[in-house]
């Protein structure tokens, strides 16, 4: 298939299925007589999973590191399960943060806001 078509297939843009060949997430794909490039389903496969990982809260870095070692047969599921936890705990670190933000700015709104008395 041609990028238009893996394009409709991953809901992902051309441009960007070409950065995530540029910057080696994605393989390189062969190329037909005319240069235009051939996608078979292998990539729509690696597109999904790189949604799903983004999805996660992988950044991009992360999971080119995760495709790598999977696609070398280096990816354990101990290692995979590792990642997962490092991730999760990253989330609940950044959960908290945001509870604290949360109270902070109710309570301004409900008037306990330490510049009150300088606002009109």
């Amino acid at each position: 298939m041609k990028i238009q078509e893996l394009s409709k297939k991953s809901k992902l843009s051309k441009d960007t299925i070409r950065f995530y060949e540029k910057i080696g997430i994605l393989s390189k794909p062969s190329r037909d007589n005319s240069g235009y490039r051939k996608y078979d389903h292998h990539f729509l496969k690696q597109l999904n999973m790189i949604a799903k990982a983004k999805e996660l809260g992988f950044s991009l870095d992360e999971i080119k590191e995760l495709s790598d070692l999977l696609y070398s047969k280096s990816l354990t599921k101990k290692k995979m399960a590792r990642q997962l936890e490092i991730k999760l705990q990253e989330i609940v670190y950044k959960m908290k943060a945001l509870n604290k933000i949360k109270k902070e700015i109710q309570k301004a709104l409900d008037g306990l806001c330490e510049y009150k008395d300088v606002l009109d």
